[in-house]
């Protein structure tokens, strides 16, 4: 029998040019999975809902699920005033007219708010935290040591 040992170490504990390696096999860590759901289900809880949606192309599709004063309401209570969509909100309360034009600027709010999530969540400090957290382990060579 032969007993082979191996050093394992934390990402911090890794030289600088193994780290950079492991943040590129790690870039899409925070974004391999549904991660827009969250911003899906606060335009749900204030009565919008996102069809579809594509940072690339700078395209969002919304439709509205409760009327437009109703939608103002919910985003005015639930949402802090230095939200974009709160400053959306107020800038169409009252009587207005104007739903085509609210839908489409609460929906661009939206796909800034998905856009910021999606970079910070590809963002080194991100994907840092993200390996801390699920308290990761690396070979001297940055790959990931498994049991």
């Amino acid at each position: 029998m032969k007993t082979v040992s191996i050093n394992v170490y934390e990402y911090n504990e890794l030289d600088p040019k193994i780290q950079a390696k492991v943040l590129g096999e790690f870039s899409g860590i925070n974004v391999d999975h549904e991660w827009w759901t969250d911003t899906f289900e606060d335009a749900d809880m204030v009565g919008i809902r996102i069809v579809n949606f594509d940072i690339e192309y700078k395209s969002i599709k919304v439709l509205p699920r409760l009327s437009m004063e109703e939608i103002i309401e919910e985003i005015l209570k639930n949402h802090g005033e230095h939200c974009a969509t709160y400053k959306t909100a107020m800038k169409y309360k009252g009587p207005l007219d104007l739903e085509e034009d609210f839908l489409e600027e609460i929906g661009r709010d939206y796909l800034d708010l998905l856009k910021e999530d999606f970079e910070f969540r590809q963002s080194e400090q991100a994907i840092v935290e993200c390996i801390e957290a699920n308290e990761y382990e690396f070979t001297k060579d940055g790959k990931i040591f498994k049991e």
